[in-house]
């Protein structure tokens, strides 16, 4: 592994702690979604107060939470079910975010929270190719988006903006850095 691969390996561990401990930050609500939860996409332990459901294509052996196997498109549960729902690292996998986004307004309550995580386009360690520029085709990605470009998916599907954040490794300007994390409400 070349030096390059290795700092990068290493911004990409640090940006994911980071990132982790923001949305952990912003988790709201009594009952959660973790949508496409992989093996976690917080520290679900700094949030014992909270029924945490979490639903994946397929469960990972390291999540511990109450779990669904189902896809983002045709979330298995009723309207207005939960007062937040984290969909972090997601979206840039799904070909149809819009039929997503409308199922995750479908099971959040009004004015419930939604926290959005995506890799940013405009990331300067892509500008640079300290990161790959292009979506990861063979790990299943189909777009990356910049921050402008998500807030527009966002509030295209019914969001309000609370807040928007960049995060990565070290502290950048939000539309510079690796990842957009927007905190959002709904408004339906």
């Amino acid at each position: 592994m070349n030096l390059k691969s290795k700092v990068g390996k290493f911004i990409e561990k640090v940006t994911v702690k980071n990132l982790n401990n923001e949305i952990t930050r912003h988790v709201s609500g009594k009952v959660v979604l973790d949508d496409g939860c992989g093996g976690g996409s917080f520290n679900y332990s700094r949030h014992e107060d909270k029924i945490i459901h979490g639903v994946d294509i397929r469960k990972s052996d390291r999540y511990a939470g109450i779990f669904k196997e189902s896809s983002s498109l045709k979330l298995p549960y009723e309207d207005d079910s939960f007062d937040c729902v984290v969909f972090a690292g997601v979206i840039q996998y799904i070909q149809d975010y819009g039929m997503a986004m409308r199922e995750i307004s479908r099971v959040l309550k009004k004015n419930g929270r939604m926290i959005i995580a995506s890799v940013n386009k405009d990331s300067i360690l892509r500008r640079i190719r300290i990161i790959n520029p292009a979506p990861k085709k063979d790990a299943g990605e189909h777009n990356i988006f910049s921050q402008e470009e998500l807030k527009k998916i966002i509030t295209d599907n019914g969001f309000g903006i609370i807040k928007e954040l960049g995060v990565d490794a070290v502290r950048l300007p939000k539309s510079i850095c690796s990842n957009s994390l927007i905190i959002c409400q709904n408004e339906k």
